[in-house]
């Protein structure tokens, strides 16, 4: 059984080689300890990989700590599959790619005796050796001059910073490496001070001054410490989150946090920035641009939330009101739809009713708006795994008499009602009502369930390995401008922008998430007129109780946010999230 299974994941990473980029910037730290040591970083396409050796009683086995009766040996878990892909592929663990395959062994136990074992065992992998596609060197207890006194060299060691400058050829010394917080005193939070970031700088022209490469361990491992140390010239970004790392190189994301402040102009993001005393999350959005707003020309020049939610989530222009269909009034695949397609988990969250239109514009397929006792039923036939937010009454005090969360948990869903604190699920289908109808104006008392439940949904969709596709409406911005009150405006602005410090916390720690923040629409015409950041006081004026055509603007964080830059109609950011979500 245990060679058919070894046979097994050996064809499957023949297959996955064929297609699979190889990434030589990612490095597997203790790839043994991932539930397919070897394969599974070879299927991610890592093209360096580190295995921990201990030498007891004459064998090496590969283990972090002394290893148990259980441990595989180095010669079965590494050098065997990798000298058969080797010969497989005329020399190269890739097929066709000419980089250099390194397997650094970190010996544990006292080095010239496990070294003197690892050379006899290297002798009977010939493809392993004098291979200008595949080396290997030593880290850990290193037997330093007798690897650098060979004549015939079967390894090459692991340098340290204190190494540079004595003219150890690369053939003897590839890799310089050392623990991160010896050079940089930076926790991976936030940017890295600029004398922080040349620190690592200097020792990288350091090492490739030497023709070596640079790599350090220890560090925190998250995206956006991978991309300083990226930019700074470290050439190997050592990680346990193999499939993270992969995504994060090839600039695809996995997950999609689509954020819309219905309403939202810059003058309301400008209200929220002066009310917060020159503070907002939003500021962090690495790419911007705008979008046009205007509705199918059916409806004239102003569209409502309904029709500029539609184009959102199905990369079409329909009438006002309608709700996830065409002018013709016929169905439209949307986002979650597709999102569903493809195994990802998705979810909805909102400081309004779930089956108002700008959420329901991404499940239900309504004629009008108003019908939102058909969108919640709507809502039962999609596989939407987490929806936070009102609208309680269009499940239960229905004119047909049905209670729609009897058919809620026979699907499987939680249900948190009312006064139930949603945050404590953290796994499984949910359903949480925060209201009746809609929830409370943050002017009138409302806590921040926008935030929470924007963290709540993430912890639960990102249990998916797939990814994810979550929206997450700041509901009430709208309303402020409706009624031309600036005050509600600014304090529902401040309370969206909590959600959005959430979304992008999450997405600089992943690596894989791409948020993406905008409107539907413009409400109120709203003037800034005057303002104090420090008093976070400010002087708004309205030219209308309605909508307006105003372009839209949009911010982008994460990977793939750099195709959210330029100016283009509203169905693009449908078209721009299938892009970069889905390959299409």
């Amino acid at each position: 059984m245990c060679i058919f299974l070894c046979c097994f994941f050996l064809f499957l990473t023949y297959q996955t080689a064929q297609s699979q980029i190889p990434l030589p910037n990612a490095f597997a730290h203790n790839d043994y300890e991932h539930e397919r040591p070897l394969f599974d970083a070879l299927q991610q396409g890592f093209t360096n990989i580190e295995a921990d050796i201990h030498l007891v009683n004459g064998e090496l086995y590969v283990s972090h700590d002394r290893p148990k009766s259980s441990a595989s040996l180095l010669k079965d878990l590494y050098l065997k599959p990798l000298q058969q892909i080797l010969k497989k592929n005329q020399g190269r663990i890739y097929p066709d790619w000419n980089g250099t395959f390194l397997l650094m062994i970190d010996i544990k136990t006292e080095a010239s005796r496990t070294y003197q074992v690892l050379k006899e065992q290297l002798k009977q992998f010939p493809e392993l050796l004098n291979n200008p596609y595949f080396k290997i060197f030593i880290s850990g207890n290193r037997p330093f001059e007798e690897i650098r006194n060979e004549a015939l060299r079967y390894a090459g060691i692991d340098g340290r910073p204190e190494d540079l400058g004595k003219d150890y050829s690369y053939n003897f010394m590839p890799v310089i490496s050392d623990r991160f917080s010896a050079v940089c005193n930076w926790n991976g939070k936030g940017e890295i001070p600029a004398s922080e970031w040349q620190k690592i700088k200097n020792l990288a022209d350091k090492v490739h001054l030497e023709g070596k490469k640079l790599r350090f361990w220890a560090i925190p491992d998250q995206a956006n410490v991978w991309n300083t140390l990226l930019k700074a010239g470290v050439d190997f970004i050592n990680t346990d989150r193999l499939s993270a790392l992969s995504a994060f190189l090839n600039k695809k994301p996995t997950k999609v946090i689509l954020m819309i402040g219905d309403g939202m102009g810059t003058a309301q993001i400008f209200a929220g920035l002066t009310a917060n005393h020159g503070q907002l999350n939003l500021m962090r959005c690495q790419q911007f641009g705008f979008h046009l707003s205007q509705p199918a020309p059916v409806s004239g020049f102003i569209t409502d939330s309904a029709a500029g939610a539609t184009a959102f989530s199905t990369g079409q222009k329909t009438y006002n009101k309608a709700i996830g269909v065409d002018t013709l009034k016929q169905p439209l695949a949307t986002l979650i739809e597709i999102a569903e397609k493809y195994n990802l988990a998705t979810g909805l969250v909102a400081s309004c009713a779930i089956t108002e239109a700008t959420l329901a514009a991404f499940y239900a397929h309504q004629p009008y708006r108003e019908m939102e006792e058909e969108i919640a039923l709507d809502f039962l036939k999609s596989n939407i795994d987490v929806a936070i937010g009102g609208g309680k009454k269009r499940f239960t005090n229905r004119k047909d008499g049905k209670n729609l969360l009897t058919q809620l948990k026979e699907q499987k869903y939680q249900i948190a009602d009312l006064n139930d604190d949603f945050t404590q699920y953290s796994k499984g289908k949910l359903v949480a009502f925060t209201a009746e109808e809609h929830p409370k104006s943050i002017k009138d008392g409302r806590d921040n369930q926008l935030s929470q439940g924007t963290q709540t949904a993430i912890q639960i969709l990102n249990q998916n390995e797939e990814g994810f596709f979550l929206v997450v409406e700041g509901s009430q911005i709208d309303w402020g401008g409706h009624f031309n009150d600036a005050e509600y405006i600014a304090k529902e602005m401040v309370d969206f922008d909590q959600a959005i410090g959430i979304a992008l916390d999450f997405a600089e720690k992943d690596g894989n998430t791409l948020v993406v923040i905008t409107a539907d629409h413009e409400t109120g015409g709203l003037t800034i007129n005057d303002g104090n950041f420090e008093k976070g006081t400010f002087e708004g004026k309205f030219t209308t109780k309605q909508h307006t055509a105003v372009m839209i603007p949009v911010f982008a964080y994460g990977c793939g946010a750099e195709n959210f830059a330029g100016i283009y109609p509203n169905t693009a950011i449908f078209d721009k999230i299938v892009k970069v979500l889905f390959n299409r």
